[in-house]
């Protein structure tokens, strides 16, 4: 059975949205970024940058939201996931964009507003986070 490691409060968000979207069975594992669940060296062993997300479908683990979604829609042959060649580039130039580009500016935001609580947050970082400078 399919194998999720990862939070709604991180990238593994996408995942599971996908998982969802698919209706696959999968198993979930909630755990959070830099929980103590992925020190573990089982979990190290499956990801050495002890990062989430990562899948491990019945002995093949794979880590990055994105690799994992493509991996899925191939696996599960998801029509919006093209088969020709730049049909396809230009859905991956889209789900590359959203890591580096748009994740950056609004992951931060969302990280400093959403996942850290109160007492962890720093002003100046903060503020960078959410557009401000």
């Amino acid at each position: 059975m399919l194998r999720l490691y990862g939070s709604a409060k991180s990238r593994g968000l996408r995942t599971l949205w996908m998982l969802g979207e698919l209706g696959v069975p999968y198993e979930h594992k909630d755990y959070l970024p830099r929980s103590p669940e992925t020190k573990t060296p089982e979990f190290v062993a499956m990801n050495p940058n002890s990062r989430v997300p990562v899948i491990d479908d019945d002995g093949f683990i794979l880590t990055e939201s994105s690799a994992i979604m493509k991996y899925l829609a191939d696996k599960f042959d998801l029509p919006a996931y093209p088969k020709g060649l730049k049909e396809r580039a230009r859905v991956n130039e889209m789900m590359d964009w959203f890591n580096t580009g748009l994740y950056r500016d609004f992951g931060y935001g969302f990280i400093y507003c959403q996942v850290f609580p109160n007492q962890k947050r720093e002003g100046e970082a903060a503020q960078a986070g959410a557009g401000g400078q």
